[in-house]
């Protein structure tokens, strides 16, 4: 799997930092990275998020439901042209007041995007990928645990992903080059 820019896209799929060691309770790396995915699945929660990339920081509303594996969710722009984005499990509706617009489309079910952004299967990545433990820190007034997903070539970017101690939720994913230098952020600011 090659690890692409996600974009806009992503969102319809995370500074302050302090640092913490890890505790000894750790769980394999990749346990975690599929507790994440389990979460993303699974929690619902509200919060506001921003997303960087390209020189530009969008900030963002975001409210998940999910019922009996059914996903609902809503996301509104808090910041530049209002703009609003409703998903369903089959159908995406994009509000865009200022234009009197509203675009309704029928989508194909996918398990991908923030915040599950990994393939179901961790086999798939650890052909191209290593996972290590990284630090704890406070994300969104939480304790958040962090993965290291490194490519094990040049062809691809990497992640630092940043979980929820308590949920497993996604909190923060930044995609790095092979400099660890950031390309793209999401990062809660607040979460419910």
């Amino acid at each position: 799997m090659t690890v692409q820019r996600s974009g806009f896209k992503a969102i319809v799929s995370v500074v302050l930092v302090m640092s913490l060691h890890w505790g000894s309770a750790w769980a394999d790396p990749s346990d975690w990275l599929m507790k994440i995915n389990k979460a993303a699945a699974e929690v619902s929660f509200k919060g506001n998020f921003v997303y960087i990339h390209d020189g530009k920081i969008e900030a963002m509303e975001v409210a998940r439901r999910i019922d009996n594996g059914l996903m609902r969710e809503r996301l509104y722009s808090l910041n530049g042209e209002p703009r609003e984005v409703i998903r369903g499990m089959d159908k995406v509706w994009c509000y865009i007041p200022d234009q009197n617009v509203v675009v309704h489309d029928y989508r194909q079910t996918s398990e991908s995007g923030f915040p599950r952004i990994l393939p179901g299967d961790i086999a798939q990545l650890e052909k191209n990928y290593h996972f290590l433990e990284g630090m704890e820190n406070r994300i969104a007034n939480r304790i958040a645990r962090q993965i290291r997903v490194i490519p094990n070539d040049d062809f691809r970017y990497g992640y630092d992903l940043w979980a929820d101690r308590q949920t497993g939720l996604l909190l923060r994913s930044d995609l790095v080059n092979r400099q660890l230098e950031i390309v793209e952020q999401y990062l809660f600011v607040s979460i419910q």
